[in-house]
């Protein structure tokens, strides 16, 4: 029961929301129709629900809220018996304010469910202290990033930036304070990419960018504009961290993330070698 259920979910997910509009409004259609069709012999108000959560689960909340009343006073308009009442034109328009109501509780419901599952989805990709993928996350990005770039043909990039001297502010300054320092770098780097990139923060003080369709002329502009944000926030509070950074551009990626990051790492472990606080580039194909 647990597979079908995340496999719906996974299904809705995919829906585009154009899509996902046209069908919840399509299939409220087709329902009314039935509706109109059985009239009181079959009682159908249940199967509003599907359009109402569609709607719900992938627009916005106002419009789940109004997907509800009109689909609450469509059914109450072609079900009059059920709302009708001969005593009171007041009671009748009450209930089908109830049923309205009934609706947009039952839409709100299912939006804010999925926005909690929208946080969970996050927090179980988000790295806890910089708010960066992390690296389960990354990895699986990658992953997926290197099939796009071998399907179409485009270049890969990636940048590997690791702190020099950050175990220097943990001693001397502590670790509440180096974790302040690793979240500036992580908010920089995420202020400094394109859209299309993801950072990532594989462990202890080193980060990783991935660049798609990025090459090695771009990689050679984006990565010493990373590393001058990351040097412009270490100076504005005094931190005496530099960045020995290794940007590897794979024209033909190498078959998964792990070989990739790889690669890049050893590349930053080349500016370690080479003094620290330096930039090492290298184009690889697998």
């Amino acid at each position: 029961m647990t597979t079908r259920l995340l496999k719906l979910i996974h299904w809705l997910n995919r829906i585009a929301r154009p899509i996902a509009a046209v069908l919840g409004v399509g299939l409220l259609i087709l329902i009314a129709v039935l509706d109109a069709v059985t009239g009181p012999t079959l009682a159908l108000s249940i199967l509003y629900l599907g359009p109402i959560a569609l709607i719900a689960w992938r627009l916005e909340r106002n419009a789940a809220i109004s997907m509800a009343i009109f689909a609450g006073i469509v059914h109450a308009l072609l079900n009059p018996h059920s709302i009708r009442s001969d005593s009171s034109t007041l009671i009748a328009i009450w209930n089908v304010m109830i049923l309205c109501a009934i609706f947009a509780v039952f839409a709100v419901i299912i939006y804010e469910l999925n926005r909690l599952l929208e946080k969970e989805r996050d927090l179980a990709r988000t790295d806890f202290l910089t708010g960066t993928r992390n690296r389960m996350a990354f990895l699986k990005e990658v992953d997926q990033e290197i099939l796009r770039a071998v399907r179409h043909g485009q270049p890969i990039s990636l940048v590997y930036v690791d702190l020099d001297n950050f175990k220097a502010i943990n001693d001397r300054l502590g670790h509440r304070e180096g974790d302040r320092l690793l979240l500036a770098v992580g908010q920089t780097l995420m202020q400094t990419i394109r859209g299309i990139d993801t950072v990532s923060r594989l462990g202890g003080d080193e980060f990783v960018i991935l660049l798609p369709n990025a090459d090695s002329d771009a990689a050679a502009t984006v990565a010493p504009r990373i590393r001058q944000a990351l040097l412009a926030r270490m100076k504005q509070d005094l931190w005496p961290v530099t960045f020995s950074i290794g940007v590897l551009t794979c024209p033909i990626p190498p078959g998964s993330a792990e070989q990739l990051i790889h690669r890049a790492d050893e590349l930053m472990y080349r500016a370690k070698l080479q003094g620290k606080d330096r930039l090492v580039f290298s184009v690889q194909s697998a």
